[in-house]
């Protein structure tokens, strides 16, 4: 009887600690990201990411549709996502190792390690062969070189 007691107090326990809101849950919430499809514009090539204490060079596939929707991969080798960053009108979602994980939110909320990285998705728009963008504030250069 003292172990029924002790199980339905934990169960009890667990089940007020799983109603908490998180402070996410006050926030908007993003609808589905689109999939690129054959409407959309897709730019393939490769991607230096430079940092102080870093520079990688990898494939990147850029696709948008429209101003509001966009995908952008940068991989370092087959198979090896380093980042995935999509928009879709006022929501971004970011997943990899250079996004520290995932995060999905508002452009206005974008962490300030995400705000290169969306910068230079804005940039890969511009149709150019070579793009290169700065980002003051967190000293990071992306160069774009697209080959399709």
């Amino acid at each position: 009887m003292r172990f029924l007691t002790i199980l339905c107090g934990g169960l009890l326990v667990f089940s007020f600690a799983a109603c908490q809101t998180s402070p996410q849950a006050s926030q908007s919430v993003a609808p589905p990201f689109p999939k690129p499809d054959a409407r959309w514009k897709t730019r393939l090539g490769q991607l230096q990411y430079r940092k102080a204490d870093r520079s990688i060079i990898g494939e990147c596939v850029a696709s948008w549709r429209g101003e509001q929707d966009s995908v952008l991969e940068y991989h370092a080798g087959p198979g090896f996502l380093l980042l995935r960053l999509q928009t879709s009108g006022p929501f971004v979602r970011a997943e990899g190792p250079l996004a520290r994980g995932a995060w999905q939110g508002e452009k206005t909320r974008i962490p300030k390690h995400l705000k290169g990285w969306l910068e230079a998705a804005a940039a890969m728009r511009s149709g150019a062969e070579r793009i290169q963008t700065d980002s003051r504030e967190t000293e990071e250069t992306f160069r774009f070189v697209f080959v399709k």
